[in-house]
């Protein structure tokens, strides 16, 4: 790959070139970046409830491929104060499946950040070399509960392209929108499945960390 991405801590330690971007960044966060709901979650109420209370702040949008369904959810932002910054969602899809499934996104921005709002373009691992500075790396699975309340990965994703707009209200708190591209697979299958996900994000008030800063080496 013409231009390699490595991740710096905030913390600053050495940086790494990441061969496997979602599992690094999934990993790095921690697993409570991605878990669903225990299974006693009562997605039908929780439907209900986001139905009945539109100015709830809840990350809400759809979900169109593979699986088609509303999603509504959560976002985190984090900032290290240096000009770099992530974003993560969880949206929990409201259709009538009786199993709880959740779609994680995690956008890192690439370079520093200028004061202010910003938007940019999201890329994926096979396409990142074409990606400036202001762009983001995103990356996305879909989780469900099992048995044992354990969160495991149903589908594994892959990003093609989208845009993220974050306008930036004081420090870690934003609001903006994201429209996500690409296809998933089943874990176990070969099949691949498109993905579309257009969702409208609230004021984000939960700390997201550690943060990195994507750099070209």
């Amino acid at each position: 790959m013409p231009a390699v991405l490595a991740a710096t801590l905030a913390a600053a330690a050495p940086a790494a070139a990441m061969e496997s971007q979602a599992d690094f960044m999934f990993e790095m966060l921690g697993a409570m970046t991605c878990e669903p709901p225990p299974r006693e979650f009562d997605l039908a109420e929780y439907r209900q409830m986001v139905y009945d209370n539109p100015d709830l702040p809840l990350t809400r949008g759809t979900m169109e491929g593979g699986m088609s369904s509303n999603l509504a959810g959560g976002t985190a932002y984090g900032d290290d104060g240096r000009g770099s910054y992530m974003v993560g969602m969880q949206g929990i899809l409201l259709d009538h499946s009786d199993d709880v499934t959740a779609l994680c996104v995690i956008l890192a921005h690439i370079g520093q950040k200028a004061v202010g709002p910003a938007s940019g373009v999201i890329f994926g691992e096979e396409n990142i070399e074409a990606s400036s500075d202001g762009d983001f790396l995103g990356v996305f699975k879909l989780v469900k509960t099992d048995e044992r309340d354990h969160s495991r990965t149903y589908a594994t994703g892959t990003v093609s392209g989208g845009s993220l707009t974050l306008d930036e209200l004081e420090r870690d708190v934003v609001a903006g929108s994201l429209v996500l591209e690409g296809s998933y697979m089943p874990v176990g299958t070969k099949s691949v499945m498109p993905l579309s996900v257009s969702v409208a994000i609230p004021r984000a008030e939960n700390v997201l960390e550690p943060v990195w800063t994507l750099e070209r080496k």
